[in-house]
């Protein structure tokens, strides 16, 4: 919007919340070129997905902001693993955003944590950890990491001692 007086009141507003500009830590940012001013939103998210209004005076504008959601994808590919009997197998596979879905599987059959197997989730949420503990011959086979209708699938091989 360009204002021919710099000093005019300007209101800001998300939705019906007034947008408090000077609390946002950086994420709203009033920019000033002459006469003109810009709006910028830093670091968008799904959450800033809205309808904006700037009010000057009687006059006022709306603009409407669509945020896509990024697909999720597997960011890099889950490796082949040989171990020694008796020994302990990891595998590891990042994700590019958290999600609630995640599962391991072994020969097509869902796992759940318990003492031989070891599962966790780094503390961003994107880097899932299996565990298999105790590697006996019976625990060669595909493993997969499963996210809906992403699948990423690796072999474990055993060893005798």
């Amino acid at each position: 919007m360009e204002l021919k007086d710099p000093n005019t009141k300007m209101t800001l507003v998300k939705g019906t919340e007034p947008l408090r500009i000077q609390y946002s830590l950086g994420k709203y940012v009033v920019k000033q070129v002459g006469t003109k001013y810009m709006l910028v939103i830093t670091n968008v998210n799904m959450n800033d997905t809205g309808i904006y209004s700037l009010t000057v005076g009687d006059k006022w504008m709306t603009a409407e902001l669509r945020v896509l959601d990024e697909p999720l994808k597997f960011l890099g590919e889950m490796q082949p693993v040989k171990v020694t009997e008796r020994q302990t197998a990891v595998f590891e596979i990042r994700l590019s955003k958290k999600v609630p879905n995640f599962v391991w599987k072994f020969n097509g059959k869902e796992l759940k944590r318990d003492e031989k197997y070891e599962i966790s989730v780094s503390e961003d949420g994107l880097t899932h950890t299996l565990k298999i503990k105790d590697d006996r011959l019976s625990d060669s086979g595909e493993f997969s990491a499963q996210v809906g209708d992403l699948v990423q699938k690796a072999q474990l091989t055993i060893d005798h001692e």
